[in-house]
């Protein structure tokens, strides 16, 4: 007979839904108190749409007003769009929950970068520990 094991406690826990934004929040109030000295003022807004085409609207408009930093929580389809689109920006994209492996291979996104790790990653990190990244807009401003 065999015994039961009971699951890791890195399934047990759950990720608090917007642990990410909350996260980059806390960040950038920091960075802002030390950027008072430095002249700098760095803001973000957090944005989620149903479909691809309204979430590319919503770049094109966050783009023009001067925000050039995005993290994109998106499935591969709509980043290869987004990819599309950013191809001649002067834009930083991350992606930051795709890990498909075919983003490191075959279908290289390259205005991205991936902090996302891809499933071939997993297992290899799965093999020696476990636990991965998230994800915002961020706009730098001097005053």
């Amino acid at each position: 007979m065999q015994q039961q094991q009971s699951p890791a406690l890195s399934n047990v826990i759950k990720i608090a839904s917007g642990s990410g934004y909350q996260g980059a929040k806390l960040a950038l109030n920091d960075s802002n108190t030390t950027g008072k000295f430095l002249q700098q003022h760095f803001s973000m807004t957090q944005f989620e749409f149903a479909t691809t085409p309204a979430l590319l609207t919503h770049l094109k408009q966050e783009f023009s007003q001067g925000k050039r930093f995005f993290v994109i929580n998106a499935p591969l389809i709509t980043l290869a769009k987004i990819n599309l689109w950013a191809q001649d920006k002067n834009i930083l994209l991350f992606n930051i929950n795709e890990f498909s492996d075919i983003l490191r291979d075959k279908q290289c996104l390259t205005t991205f970068l991936h902090t996302a790790p891809s499933y071939a990653m997993k297992v290899i990190k799965s093999i020696k520990v476990g636990r991965f990244p998230w994800g915002v807009a961020i706009k730098h401003a001097k005053k």
